[in-house]
């Protein structure tokens, strides 16, 4: 997979491609982390990711259900409609991730290739709506971030300018 430049409101750091030697460093090796890694690798920007663990993905390796995505084309392929109106009403950053977070899980499941294998399904919590992206076969955190990997350790290998990852870190300074 070849990240690209997609536009957009670009990062500070990296407001051009003519600045991608700028270095940008990503505490956390989670999804969270991994996300920013893979946006600001878009942007052009070189990325170091410290993680205090031996590898990276942290907790969402682990996640068995999925993520909720309200508005999403899977469910739009499958004819559901829903607004995520139940979840907006929780306040502001709720409906901020009701707005964003379906094109945000496509942006970041394409990007690592697992668009394919994914299904929508209902999980207990949503009421009667099918609304939780996951995978056909295994838990979905694993394959989203187990292929997330793969990825950026292509990206590594062949482009050791763009990334670097140290894993097993420890603070011992914060400056």
């Amino acid at each position: 997979h070849e990240l690209l430049c997609t536009g957009g409101a670009p990062f500070a750091c990296c407001a051009s491609r003519s600045m991608a030697a700028d270095r940008v460093i990503v505490v956390g090796g989670g999804l969270a982390g991994l996300s920013a890694t893979f946006e600001l690798l878009e942007r052009g920007c070189s990325v170091t990711i410290i993680e205090k663990e031996a590898n990276l993905g942290g907790n969402s390796t682990k996640a068995t259900d999925g993520i909720a995505a309200p508005c999403s084309a899977l469910q739009a392929a499958a004819g559901i409609s829903d607004d995520g109106a139940d979840l907006s009403a929780d306040g502001p950053a709720a409906k901020a991730l009701v707005g964003d977070g379906a094109k945000d899980v496509e942006w970041f499941t394409k990007i690592v290739g697992v668009s394919d294998d994914l299904v929508v399904r209902h999980t207990p919590g949503h009421g009667g709506i099918a609304r939780t992206v996951g995978t056909k076969t295994h838990f979905p955190g694993a394959v989203v971030t187990y292929a997330a990997l793969l990825v950026l350790d292509r990206i590594a290998s062949g482009k050791a300018d763009r990334l670097t990852v140290f894993k097993g870190a420890t603070v011992t300074k914060l400056l």
